[in-house]
């Protein structure tokens, strides 16, 4: 155990506190330790909707340790190797916010700077107090960049502003990062607490199931085609379609009432496939509609041609076989196993 994260759970928000506030909460061995431990077990958890990531006193992270660098205390590994292996293996912090299969939210007061910038970009959204500064810092320390702050603050802005940022490291402040689109909402720093909280505790109780699909969808565009993104989104709707909490809020809608939706993150009825929610399994095409057609016909012409001694000109478009081979092989991006 360590007191350098702090967590806790109530009304189905985890909020995890990076608790070093006399060094602005830089980042420490047992800090990133227990965040690797502490992320796939929240993502595990039926009990919590939404994970908050925040920094306890006036900063939300400063990043790596300098007065560790200096003193040479930053790695314990020796070797560039060593150091290369371990470094990445604390970076998965970051890849584990991005990917869990719940919403994560980043509450920001003060300096996010450096990694500490690059976790608040790994989460899906970002509050931030009035006070909030934001910076990539790596250049002012002679580094080049960890924890994938060069891969999010790109998405986020752009490539040509990701690149001043962090050949600047330029300060920004709560207002250019909204205009920037860095953060997705300003407040008052009395109030930052209750306004993300707020937002949490909605995220939280709305319909997970389709909140945890939304999220393999926002991550598949990423880096996807149009039309594998179509493929997910028709797989994941449909799937969405058999969950209580669709039926919940149809019901809701004709009665003229808000929705009460179920706070079970796994919904039993979406496990159409051979895998489960979290180990997916084949895809299963629907069996009419013309997504299903051309892929089941698309089968068969591949089937025939594979059979030997015979040759047949009708063969699927290549557009058309990368799109339906990366569905089938593939329906959606795979989160962490807890």
């Amino acid at each position: 155990m360590t007191n350098d994260l702090l967590e806790n759970v109530k009304d189905g928000v985890a909020v995890l506190t990076l608790n070093r506030p006399d060094r602005l909460n830089a980042m420490s061995g047992p800090m990133l330790d227990a965040l690797l431990e502490a992320l796939p077990r929240l993502a595990a958890d039926a009990a919590v909707g939404v994970v908050v990531l925040t920094g306890a006193g006036r900063g939300f992270c400063a990043g790596g340790d300098v007065k560790a660098m200096a003193e040479g205390r930053e790695f314990a590994e020796t070797g560039l190797e060593e150091k290369a292996y371990g470094l990445r293996s604390k970076m998965e912090v970051s890849r584990l916010l991005h990917e869990m299969p719940k919403p994560t939210i980043a509450m920001v007061r003060g300096a996010a700077a450096g990694a500490g910038l690059s976790m608040a970009l790994a989460c899906d959204l970002r509050v931030a107090g009035e006070s909030a500064k934001f910076a990539t810092a790596f250049a002012r320390v002679g580094y080049s960049g960890d924890f994938g702050g060069s891969w999010f603050l790109t998405q986020l802005v752009g490539t040509a502003k990701a690149r001043e940022l962090y050949y600047t490291a330029e300060i920004v402040d709560a207002r250019q990062a909204l205009a920037l689109g860095i953060v997705n909402r300003v407040v008052a720093d009395e109030k930052l607490d209750d306004e993300t909280l707020t937002l949490a505790r909605k995220l939280a109780q709305g319909p997970r199931v389709a909140l945890r699909y939304m999220k393999r969808n926002m991550n598949a565009a990423e880096t996807q085609t149009l039309a594998q993104c179509l493929d997910l989104e028709a797989m994941h709707h449909t799937r969405t379609g058999f969950t209580e909490d669709h039926k919940e809020a149809a019901r809701a809608f004709v009665e003229k009432r808000e929705p009460v939706f179920s706070t079970t993150h796994i919904d039993a009825t979406v496990r159409l496939s051979a895998g489960t929610d979290s180990q997916p399994g084949p895809t299963q095409y629907p069996k009419h509609g013309s997504h299903g057609r051309r892929a089941a016909r698309a089968r068969r012409v591949t089937a025939r041609a594979r059979r030997p001694g015979r040759r047949t000109s009708r063969q699927p478009s290549s557009a058309r076989s990368s799109a339906t081979a990366a569905c089938a092989n593939e329906p959606f991006p795979r989160t962490p196993r807890s």
